[in-house]
Parts: C-alpha cells; sequence; structure tokens
C-alpha cells in the first residue's frame, strides 16, 4: 500500500513540473509574437531598443517565476515523500513493539500507533483493525470477569473513542464486565463474545453485529442498538430501560427477564410474543409488531 502511494507520489511530481512547463512555454507562445509584432512598429532605435530591454525583463521574471513555482511544489513533494517515510518507519517500530513481552513496551506501541492514525487519517482503520487483533489475541482464554490486561484496556479505549464509519472486529473473545460506558460502537462484530455484566449504557451500538453473543445481566441502559444484529443472542435479565432498539433482528433472542422499561423495539425483526413473557415492560416500552403466524426459521437468517 505505502509502495503504491509513493509510486502515485513520483508520478504527481512528474505530472506536476511537465503541467508547470507546458503553462510557461504556453506563455511565451503566446505572448512573444505580441512583442515581436510591436516592435516591428516602431521605428525609433531608442524606443526600439528600450522595448527590448522591456521584453528581456518580462521573460527573465516569467522565467524566474517559473523556476520559484517548480522548486516549492518540488519542496513540498518532497516534503510530503518524507513525511510519507517518516510514517512508515514509525508504524513498522510500533507495530514491532505490541509484540514484546514487557507490558511498558506494548503500551508504547499501542500509543505510538494512536499517535500515528492522529497524524495520518488514512492511516487510522488499518491501525483500529490492528489494535481489534491485539486485543483478540491478548484476551484468548481469558477467564470470565477476571480483571482486563492493561495494555488490551488501552487498545479497547482507542478502538471505543470517536464515531468510526467502517466494521471492526471483536468477535469470538471474553469481554465479560467490560466498561463500554458512552462507547462509539457502531459497526462493531461482537458475534460470539462474551459480555456477560458489561456496561454498556449510553454507548452506540448501531448497525453493530452480536450474533450469539452472550449479553447477559449487562447494562445497555440508554444505548443506541438501532439496526443491530441480535440473532440468537442471550439477552437474558439484561437492562435495556429507555434504549433504542429500533430495527434490530430478534430472530432467536432470548429476552427472558429482560428489563424493558421505556425501550423503543419499533421495526424490530421475527420477534415473537413469546420472547417477551417474562420481560419486564412499562406503557412506555414501543413494541415491535408481532406477526399473527409463528415464524419460521429462514434459511439464512435475515
Amino acid at each position: 500500500m505505502r509502495r503504491k502511494a509513493a509510486r502515485q507520489t513520483t508520478l504527481a511530481i512528474i505530472v506536476g513540473a511537465a503541467l508547470t512547463m507546458a503553462a510557461f512555454a504556453g506563455f511565451l507562445a503566446w505572448r512573444l509574437p505580441r512583442w515581436y509584432a510591436e516592435l516591428q512598429t516602431i521605428s525609433d532605435p531608442k524606443e526600439r531598443i528600450s522595448l527590448e530591454n522591456e521584453i528581456f525583463k518580462n521573460v527573465m521574471q516569467a522565467v524566474g517565476g517559473a523556476f520559484v513555482l517548480g522548486g516549492l511544489y518540488f519542496t513540498g513533494r518532497t516534503l510530503a515523500l518524507n513525511r510519507e517515510g517518516q510514517i512508515t518507519e514509525r508504524f513498522s517500530k510500533a507495530v514491532e513493539h505490541l509484540g514484546s513481552e514487557q507490558l511498558c513496551i506494548r503500551l508504547g506501541g499501542i500509543h505510538a500507533l494512536a499517535r500515528i492514525a492522529h497524524d495520518s487519517p488514512k492511516d487510522a482503520r488499518p491501525i483500529m483493525e490492528i489494535f481489534c487483533a491485539f486485543v483478540r489475541t491478548a484476551l484468548a482464554g481469558r477467564t470470565s470477569l477476571a480483571k482486563l490486561p492493561l495494555d488490551a484496556s488501552a487498545a479497547l479505549l482507542l478502538i471505543t473513542t470517536g464515531e468510526k464509519d467502517y466494521p471492526l472486529d471483536l468477535s469470538g473473545i471474553d469481554l465479560s464486565g467490560a466498561d463500554f460506558r458512552n462507547c462509539a460502537l457502531d459497526h462493531v462484530n461482537f458475534e460470539d463474545s462474551n459480555l456477560q455484566g458489561a456496561d454498556l449504557s449510553l454507548a452506540s451500538l448501531r448497525s453493530s453485529r452480536f450474533r450469539g453473543a452472550d449479553l447477559m445481566n449487562s447494562n445497555l441502559r440508554d444505548a443506541d442498538l438501532e439496526g443491530a444484529d441480535l440473532v440468537a443472542a442471550n439477552l437474558c435479565q439484561s437492562s435495556f430501560r429507555d434504549a433504542n432498539l429500533s430495527g434490530t433482528n430478534l430472530l432467536g433472542a432470548n429476552l427472558s427477564e429482560a428489563t424493558l422499561l421505556g425501550a423503543d423495539l419499533s421495526g424490530a425483526k421475527y420477534a415473537t410474543r413469546e420472547q417477551f413473557e417474562t420481560a419486564i415492560v412499562d406503557q412506555a416500552t414501543v413494541m415491535p409488531d408481532f406477526p399473527e403466524t409463528p415464524i419460521g426459521r429462514p434459511e439464512k437468517f435475515a
């Protein structure tokens, strides 16, 4: 990717130089005939010499200006190439630090990558994907509700800070008891992850994926789950008080004893009355439209 960017930058330099020279040549081609025609109309030698000197001065100024513009352009592109090279070097070193056996070096690598993501927006997404892979590796074999490792917590904090319009993968890991209060988790894939007892209150979880995830006893009060995929998720005894569950996919979700006071489930798909038999609701709860006939399991989940 970075080699491709370097080739594109080099090509841009060549094109820029060619355009500068073409513009200069076009100016001379347009102006010189006019100056020559003016010279032919002057009979006085002194005036002719004066005009020739003026033409020469103008040509030199144009040439000098062209060189200045070209110099500025090349300087700018050189600085851009140098900056790209520095970012590449910083990126490689930071990723290397993530594999260190020493916690302080891993933390340094995480924060170095976060700084690169800030300095170079085009690298933000791959850096977030690296953080997700790091977290999945760091939490492999974690005991449920055990304290999260410091480096994994640091990476999760960066993953969940700031809005992102691209998907990230935190599937198949143990995040039980995690603190995701007021975090930005739109489009995140939590499929088959353990989120028992996690605090997701006020979190933004729009279009996130929780297929087969275990959210038992989790707190999702005031969370925004619009369009989230909750197929076969365990939501037993979880709190969705005042949460936005509109447009969610509830096929096979376990809502036993879930608190849905004030929750909005309008437009929720594949919901059945049986799922809500033991759920806690009130008059402010906006229930989904239940089908009159039982829902069959589709060949592929919608």
